[in-house]
């Protein structure tokens, strides 16, 4: 997918990334931390929700789902409303207002974090 998009420039924001998969965890932070972002990853939205004051974005696996958070489009949904810049990212989309970066094209993440 390099090559398709144009990069845009990338101002440093703090990210809380929220996912339940470690292995995405590590995968966003890299790419996201070699952008030059300063990222909080956490695992549950209930941990998301005592960083929330500190970042300027969040990006929220839509698909999270842990014993007693909810679901992360439905978390995703509610910082939306509030104003927040907020990105799902996730297998598919579910909400078309808010803005979303496909699993299978992470590559394309870094510039959508730009476009917030």
């Amino acid at each position: 997918m390099a090559g398709l998009y144009p990069v845009l420039e990338v101002e440093m924001s703090h990210i809380l990334h929220v996912e339940d998969s470690q292995d995405w965890l590590s995968t966003v932070r890299e790419l996201l931390e070699d952008a030059g972002h300063i990222v909080t990853s956490v695992a549950s939205i209930s941990e998301a929700e005592q960083h929330l004051k500190k970042v300027d974005i969040v990006i929220c696996d839509g698909n999270l789902v842990t014993d007693f958070d909810g679901l992360g489009f439905d978390f995703a949904k509610k910082l939306h409303d509030q104003g927040r810049k907020v990105l799902v990212f996730a297998s598919k989309k579910r909400d078309v207002a808010i803005p979303f970066v496909s699993k299978y094209d992470y590559n394309l993440l870094v510039d959508a974090v730009a476009r917030l």
